[in-house]
């Protein structure tokens, strides 16, 4: 077979993406505002480190993050 299959090189690299300085800065914030644990998202979203999870998950954990309330909120 003369084709090559190159699917996956494309979904790799977009895994192997890393939080920058910034977002993991935003994120911690969120984490601080909400209460919401590191290992509680690591555990929800199947991260083994936050600095190194997929953009697309980043964007997930922000996003029901600024949904959530703020620690201490009634």
């Amino acid at each position: 077979m003369t084709g090559v299959d190159n699917s996956n090189s494309s979904n790799d690299n977009k895994n192997k993406h890393s939080v920058s300085s910034l977002q993991m800065e935003a994120l911690k914030r969120e984490l601080a505002r909400t209460g919401v644990g590191a290992d509680d998202v690591k555990a929800r979203y199947h991260v083994e480190d936050l600095e190194n999870m997929p953009d697309d998950i980043y964007k997930r954990v922000m996003s029901a993050l600024s949904r959530t309330k703020s620690d201490g909120a009634a």
